[in-house]
């Protein structure tokens, strides 16, 4: 826990202005529909996406014949000194028998004749950007590979180390090489197994006295933490749970939000209010049944505008689209956020509410806060907080956090729905929603393990819009404000914080996020994991995700909210 001054804030009244009632859908079941050939800002299901992925052969394998492929769980642990080795006289030296100091880069990826991976679509592959240690690196992350099952597929792991990031016509001239050949892998569904890797045999002046150490494990991708069925299922009416969908009409369609509510048949006495991440949706059964469902809580998500199930319902322009800002401003949302919450306050006057965001959300959440006052809530749950554009250095940090924007504000060469970047091109596009989209090796790894539904959550790459990109600077630079001047959010700023972090986390800076979450109030608990995923509830190894649901479990039976 950590304390800081009082102090005496003024709270910003909500705008005034009349709000269209929000519709609400008591029972959600899936209606018949037709199956369109090509999607265009209509509704859509994830039986829509399957059938406009499935025109890619390697795609239509990867999500229709899981059976076919398995993951290749890499712990990378790093480089240590050999037993009996002199330790100290690695002291001081270059490593790898280079004058120059170098700084080590690992690409790691699956080989054979046929993975399941091509160049768009290389979901063998993975990349450490991040080391610790330049003398003896150490990466500590964890990963999956996909590949085809059988060494008539895939004859082993091989791990590649640079002197740098290379470029992709440098990449089979690596520092470093080996081959983990299939034989050497431990049997699919069995723990973690360590594996020490000597220097290569052409490169041991490189290498002598050191060596590689990982774990392996295997695990089919026809199992995995969550089905669509589990997820469909658990978005339907029992007997003690209601379920339905509320719309909450913006000024236009695509400004049009959702709430998804699990309400409790008896009445609940406390509420959860839960605001997605950029590119997300509710996909986590087990942290709603776990954490929330089973001990008394009554569940609203927030799909804010253009989120979420905003894309199914077909609210939004484009596929590119997906958690685009029109105004360019987080303050859009706040209508969004009073919406939801007098949408609970209409069910009950429940006694103790708590508010759970991930990632973009919490940006999205800490702007109400500072422009609409803390008073509807009792406690806030983080999960990796996006409090800073992450891992550019400083020059496109700049570039991204203060030219864009300005350009966007200032000049006619962009505006809001400029998109900063694109995905390459297939030889045979795919359209949706009047884009050409491609699946994201990122994404497809996740759905692997977690199956979520497709028309809710993208697995393609979205770029960057201006008027995203644009909302959630100036919503960070409120936050920072307040680190920067060592005042609060919170005008009761003893209300409990949770902040779960990781060190493994690919998409935010977990130090970031931990510096900058100061800013909220003074009761914070924050926990910085290891080997979690950005999402530390979404994470690669079940034991790392039984980790945080302990954590942030404890944390509400200490704060009174379990």
């Amino acid at each position: 826990m950590v304390f800081g001054k009082r102090r005496n804030k003024t709270i910003k009244q909500p705008i005034k202005q009349p709000i269209k009632q929000p519709v609400e859908e008591e029972e959600c079941e899936d209606a018949p529909r037709k199956d369109p050939d090509i999607l265009n800002g209509n509704e859509n299901t994830h039986e829509d996406l399957l059938k406009i992925f499935g025109q890619v052969p390697e795609y239509k394998d990867f999500f229709e014949c899981p059976e076919k492929f398995e993951r290749i769980h890499m712990h990378l642990n790093g480089v240590r000194v050999k037993a009996g080795a002199d330790k100290d006289s690695f002291v001081g030296q270059s490593f790898f028998g280079v004058k120059h100091s170098i700084t080590p880069y690992v690409i790691s990826k699956a080989v054979g004749k046929d993975t399941g991976s091509t160049d768009f679509f290389d979901i063998g592959t993975h990349e450490f950007v991040r080391v610790y240690n330049n003398k003896l690196p150490v990466w500590d992350r964890k990963v999956i590979h996909i590949t085809k099952k059988g060494e008539e597929c895939t004859e082993g792991l091989e791990i590649n180390l640079y002197d740098g990031q290379p470029k992709k016509e440098d990449r089979d001239k690596p520092f470093l090489r080996w081959t983990i050949p299939r034989s050497d892998f431990p049997a699919s569904g069995t723990d973690w197994t360590e594996i020490t890797l000597d220097a290569p045999k052409d490169s041991k002046e490189k290498f002598d006295g050191l060596e590689l150490v990982l774990k392996l494990r295997i695990t089919g991708c026809e199992d995995s933490f969550l089905s669509v069925d589990d997820l469909m299922n658990f978005q339907k009416s029992t007997g003690t749970i209601s379920y339905s969908e509320v719309v909450q009409e913006g000024e236009e369609e695509q400004l049009n939000s959702l709430v998804q509510c699990w309400r409790h048949k008896e009445k609940a006495k406390k509420a959860l209010l839960w605001i997605l991440g950029r590119n997300d949706c509710f996909m986590h059964v087990e942290v709603a049944k776990k954490l929330f469902l089973d001990r008394g809580y009554d569940i609203y998500v927030l799909n804010w505008s253009c989120n979420g199930h905003c894309r199914k319902k077909g609210w939004i322009k484009k596929a590119y689209h997906v958690s685009h800002n029109c105004k360019g401003d987080f303050n859009v949302y706040n209508d969004e956020i009073d919406k939801a919450l007098s949408l609970m306050k209409s069910h009950s006057n429940y006694e103790q509410k708590l508010s759970y965001s991930h990632s973009t959300g919490a940006p999205v959440l800490i702007n109400y806060l500072i422009e609409r006052g803390d008073d509807p809530f009792d406690g806030f749950i983080f999960n990796s907080p996006f409090m800073d554009v992450p891992f550019l250095g400083t020059t496109a940090e700049f570039i991204s956090e203060k030219v864009l924007p300005f350009l966007a504000r200032r000049t006619p060469f962009m505006n809001v729905e400029t998109e900063i970047s694109g995905p390459p091109k297939l030889d045979k596009p795919l359209m949706y929603y009047n884009n050409d989209i491609m699946i994201t090796n990122w994404h497809a790894k996740l759905w692997s393990q977690y199956n979520y539904d497709l028309s809710c959550r993208t697995t393609y790459y979205t770029p960057l819009t201006m008027g995203a990109l644009t909302g959630t600077v100036r919503s960070q630079d409120k936050i920072l404000k307040y680190v920067q001047d060592g005042k609060f959010v919170l005008t009761n700023i003893d209300k409990p914080i949770l902040c779960l972090s990781s060190k493994n986390d690919d998409t935010v800076d977990s130090q970031e996020s931990l510096t900058r979450i100061d800013s909220v109030g003074i009761d914070r608990t924050e926990i910085e994991l290891s080997h979690n995923a950005h999402d530390v509830f979404l994470s690669v190894d079940e034991k790392d995700v039984n980790l945080a649901y302990k954590m942030a479990l404890n944390w509400m039976q200490c704060k009174g909210f379990a």
